[in-house]
């Protein structure tokens, strides 16, 4: 019924990719620092419920990115399905064309298959399935990122009319609001990860993304956890995932 799906989280970059990069250990592992979603695999874990990991850095392979850089807006500031800029804009990377079929065929393609055939399990268990998006951004905008300026949520709740119900949102910002959260909708980031098989063609399958603002749970210079992080997990457990489960389960 409940897939968490948590594409961002994986710090590795496989020995064998890493001739591919064009700048020193230090400088990469300063990118690490910057774009993993830092915790995201603990902070909405939950035993009960199907979960799907990607299992390298999107440094390396970013799978919510559209394979189309024409159909991508990150890929026009080089971090598209595969990065080739940085945080700074700076080139980190060189590609060709046959680098991108072995990733795109050992790593992109089969966990976007994974997850499609998760929730087509889920659907003929229940009749219905909600993916769960579950990511962490830094509290000094990317590159990437439309905003650019101001003050930025501690959690933005990413979703579309079609695949989520907005009487589920309300709930899930007003649970977290009243816990002291600043809860933005769409902003600075908006949707969420519905496989393509899916999107805008079936109703039963529901998506919500979670954005963390990792300033409320860690140290993003050093990446080391904070003493509310306990707390935040907690939170997003009770708010997010077993309101979810809730919400799902009374239908």
């Amino acid at each position: 019924m409940l897939i968490r799906h948590i594409p961002h989280s994986s710090q590795l970059i496989p020995a064998d990719f890493r001739d591919q990069y064009l700048i020193t250990q230090d400088q990469l592992d300063f990118q690490r620092l910057r774009l993993t979603d830092w915790y995201t695999d603990d902070l909405f874990a939950d035993e009960d419920t199907d979960e799907l990991i990607f299992p390298i850095s999107r440094l390396v392979c970013d799978p919510e990115r559209f394979l189309d850089d024409n159909q991508e807006p990150a890929a026009k500031v080089g971090m598209g399905v595969l990065y080739t800029h940085g945080t700074e804009g700076q080139l980190i990377r060189r590609l060709d064309l046959q680098l991108r079929h072995e990733l795109m065929k050992r790593f992109y393609e089969p966990h976007h298959q994974k997850l499609t055939e998760m929730i087509a399990e889920n659907l003929c268990k229940s009749g219905r399935c909600l993916v769960l998006d579950c990511h962490s951004f830094p509290q000094d905008p990317l590159p990437t990122d439309n905003q650019n300026s101001g003050d930025r949520p501690d959690i933005c709740l990413g979703f579309d009319s079609y695949h989520c119900p907005e009487i589920l949102v309300a709930e899930i910002k007003q649970a977290l609001s009243n816990e002291g959260f600043n809860v933005s909708l769409n902003t600075p980031y908006a949707g969420s990860m519905i496989p393509q098989d899916y999107f805008l063609k079936n109703k039963a399958v529901w998506g919500l993304m979670v954005e963390l603002n990792r300033k409320i749970y860690m140290n993003e210079a050093d990446g080391t956890k904070l003493g509310t992080y306990s707390d935040v997990k907690a939170s997003i457990h009770k708010h997010v995932i077993q309101r979810i489960k809730d919400f799902m389960g009374a239908l």
